[in-house]
C-alpha cells in the first residue's frame, strides 16, 4: 500500500468524522427542539433564565425571520402570529435539511473515493460515520436551536400582549407550544392562579364531576368493606363536595388548589375518550 493512499485515507477518515458529526447533529436537531418544547421543566428553566425583563425587551425587538423579513414586516404582509410560529418551525427544519443534505453529499463522495482506493478504507470510513451518531449534537446545532427558541418566545410574547385570548387558545391547543406559553405567562405575570384558571378552561366539568363521584363512592365502599370509614382531609372533602354540587371553573379551581393531582382529571376531560392510566 503506497504512502499517498494512506495520506488520502487519513483525510477521508477526518471528513467521515466531521461530516458524520454534522449529519447526525442535523438529524437529531428537530427532536432536540421538540424535546425542549414538550418538556415542562426544560421550558420553565429556559424562560426563568431569560427573566421577565428580557422577555419584555424581546417584544420591542424586531428580530430576523426567514428571507430577511422582520416581525413587523411579516405582520404587515397579512401573516398572523400563528403563521409566524409555523414559519419559524418550518424554516428551522428547512435549514437543518440543507445542512444534512450537504453533509450527505460530501459523505457520498468520501465513500465513493474510499471504494476505489480500497474496500478496507470504505469499511473504515463508514464505521467512522456511524460512530458519530453517539455523541451529543454539536454546539453550533444547539445554538441554532436556541435561536429558533428565542424567535418562538418573542412571537408568543408579542402575541400575548396584543391578543391574549387568541394566543392562549392557539398555544394551549397545541402540545408543541403549550409548555413554553405557560412558562412565559408565569414569568411575565408571576400569577400562578391565573395560569391555573387558564389550564382549567375548556374542561368538561360534568365529566370530572362523575369521576369525583366515583372516587367518593369507591372510598366509601372500601372503608365499609374494612369495617370502618375512609378518612379524607376535611378541606379536600369540602372542596370535592362543593365541586360536585356546583361543577364550574371556580369550584374546580378551589379543588385543584386543595389537591393539585386532581388537575390531571380536568386535563383528561378535554378529551374523555383518551385517558392515560
Amino acid at each position: 500500500m503506497t504512502i499517498w493512499k494512506i495520506i488520502i485515507e487519513v483525510v477521508l477518515a477526518f471528513l467521515s468524522f466531521g461530516m458524520g458529526y454534522t449529519f447526525w447533529s442535523c438529524i437529531k436537531s428537530p427532536k432536540y427542539l421538540g424535546r425542549i418544547l414538550t418538556n415542562k421543566n426544560e421550558t420553565k428553566n429556559y424562560i426563568s433564565t431569560l427573566g421577565k425583563e428580557r422577555l419584555m425587551e424581546s417584544t420591542r425587538q424586531s428580530g430576523k425571520f426567514p428571507k430577511g423579513f422582520n416581525h413587523e414586516e411579516l405582520l404587515s404582509k397579512g401573516l398572523s402570529h400563528e403563521q409566524l410560529l409555523l414559519i419559524t418551525i418550518q424554516s428551522s427544519i428547512k435549514a437543518v435539511d440543507g445542512g444534512r443534505n450537504l453533509a450527505a453529499f460530501i459523505l457520498l463522495i468520501v465513500f465513493i473515493v474510499s471504494y476505489f482506493l480500497s474496500s478496507i478504507f470504505l469499511i473504515i470510513n463508514v464505521a467512522c460515520f456511524l460512530i458519530m451518531y453517539f455523541p451529543q449534537i454539536s454546539s453550533s446545532a444547539k445554538n441554532n436551536i436556541y435561536n429558533d427558541l428565542n424567535s418562538i418566545t418573542r412571537i408568543i410574547c408579542k402575541w400575548y400582549l396584543t391578543d391574549p385570548s387568541g394566543c392562549e387558545n392557539f398555544c394551549l391547543s397545541k402540545p408543541r407550544f403549550r409548555n413554553i406559553y405557560e412558562a412565559i405567562i408565569l414569568e411575565m405575570t408571576n400569577d400562578t392562579d391565573t395560569l391555573l384558571k387558564q389550564k382549567l378552561k375548556g374542561s368538561n366539568f360534568e365529566f370530572v364531576k362523575g369521576v369525583m363521584q366515583d372516587v367518593l363512592h369507591l372510598a366509601y365502599n372500601e372503608g365499609k368493606a374494612k369495617g370502618g370509614a375512609y378518612v379524607m382531609k376535611k378541606e379536600l372533602l369540602e372542596a370535592t363536595e362543593n365541586f360536585i354540587h356546583n361543577p364550574c371553573i371556580d369550584t374546580a379551581f378551589i379543588l385543584v388548589k386543595t389537591y393539585p393531582d386532581s388537575l390531571k382529571n380536568f386535563e383528561d376531560s378535554k378529551n374523555p375518550l383518551f385517558k392515560q392510566s
